[in-house]
This record gives structure tokens, sequence and C-alpha cells, in this order.
């Protein structure tokens, strides 16, 4: 996949800014990566190396953050996952993708003012709705492949500290990209160039991964807290916007 030395260049920024937002909050990067690179280079060449970079991303900040993960909580999630992702790929099989971006995005940027004036739950979500919130992420995942927002707003509106939602995105992540790029490498989507873009952005990635996780441990939590919930209002409406210029 031989390319410009401006594109390059302009490549590894992407993937570094990428990389310093993903170390910081625990999630972000696709979203970041497939906006900047979608300039140059085919969609179906980058998803598969943002999954492969995304896993690289979780494997490293994982072990610094391992003992903070809710497990309990994470394991009932992906149950959801397993169950709603198959129903997402009929989803995509039989309606526009844009239709199920623009609606995650809508209900997003609704919830997003509730939590931003400090609502929250008192306790942790029973198994029902927490099994409710991973297929619905699988569905939205399976459809639209932005299936992050669901799982975010749960730690985020939980009484769990923002330390504890980070971990455990981190390590939500890992688990269902893993699966995602098992997908792919079925389907035939992983090659050469995949390996290409993944190697020539390991480095930034890493430099940027290592930023942000220091600027997170230098954050106040409320401040952190603010910060996320604005990203992905960003990104709500980035993703809303792409929908209908689609």
């Amino acid at each position: 996949m031989p390319v410009s030395l401006p594109i390059l260049v302009y490549t590894i920024l992407i993937v570094l800014v990428a990389g310093y937002v993903r170390g910081y909050s625990g999630f972000g990067a696709s979203m970041i990566i497939v906006i900047g690179l979608s300039l140059f280079y085919p969609i179906t060449e980058i998803v598969p190396a943002i999954l492969l970079l995304e896993i690289i991303a979780s494997s490293y900040l994982l072990p610094k953050v391992f003992r903070q993960v809710d497990w309990s909580s994470l394991s009932v999630l992906l149950i959801g996952v397993l169950v709603g992702t198959p129903l997402g790929v009929y989803l995509l099989s039989n309606l526009p993708d844009s239709i199920m971006r623009s609606a995650v995005s809508i209900i997003v940027i609704g919830l997003i003012p509730l939590l931003w004036r400090g609502f929250s739950l008192k306790t942790m979500p029973g198994t029902k709705l927490t099994v409710f919130t991973g297929a619905l992420s699988g569905i939205i995942n399976g459809s639209a492949a932005i299936g992050g927002p669901p799982v975010i707003l749960f730690y985020f509106s939980s009484p769990k500290g923002a330390d504890i939602s980070r971990a455990s995105l981190i390590a939500f992540f890992l688990v269902t990209d893993i699966m995602a790029s098992g997908a792919c490498a079925f389907n035939g989507l992983i090659t050469a160039k995949t390996f290409w873009l993944t190697g020539i952005s390991i480095i930034p990635l890493v430099i940027g991964l290592t930023l942000g996780s220091r600027s997170f441990f230098k954050t106040d939590p409320e401040i952190f807290r603010r910060r996320v919930l604005l990203l992905l209002m960003v990104m709500a409406i980035t993703t809303l916007g792409r929908s209908f210029i689609n």
C-alpha cells in the first residue's frame, strides 16, 4: 500500500492523537481513526487495521488497570453482546447502517445532558438491565460498528468510580475487538494491507497511549467524567452528521 510522504505523516499524526484519547479515556480511538483516515484509505482497509490496533491498545493498557476492572458486571455485559451481535448482523443485512448510526447518536445526545447535570444510578444495574445493555451494544456493533456508547453510558452513570469505569471499558473493548477481528479474518478482510497500515501505526499509537494514560492519572475524577461525556457528545454529533452526508 504505497502512499506519499504527506499522507504517511498525516496517518501517523491521526493515530498519535487517537492513541492519546484512548489512553486517557479508555475509548474513542476507532472513531478518530475512521474519520481521519477515511479521507485517503478505503473503509474496508481501515476497519480491520483499527481492530488490530485496538487489541494492541487494550493489551498495552489492561495490565496497568487489571485489578480495577469490574469483572462481575463485565462478564454479564459480554453475555448480552454474544446474544445481540447476531441480531445486529441481521439488521446490517436488511437496513441501511445510517439508520442505526443515527438512532444511536440521537439517544446518546439526549442522555448526555442528564449525566452532565449529575444524574447517576445509586446502585449497579441488575442482571437483566446489564444483559440488555450488552445486547444493545452487540446489536449496534453488529449493525453499525459503533457499539461503545451503551456500555460507556452504563459505566459512567453507575456508582463506580472513574478509574473502575475506565478499566472496565478497556477490558470490554479488548474482548469485543478480538471477536470482531476473528469475524474479519473469517470473511477474508484481514490482508497484507491490513498489516502494513497496522505496522506503521504501532509506534505512534503506543506513544499516544502512554501520554494519554499519564494525563488520566493527573486528572480529577469529576473533570475526567465531564471530559469523557464531552468526547462522547462530539463523537455522537459527528456520527449523526456522517449519517446524513452518506
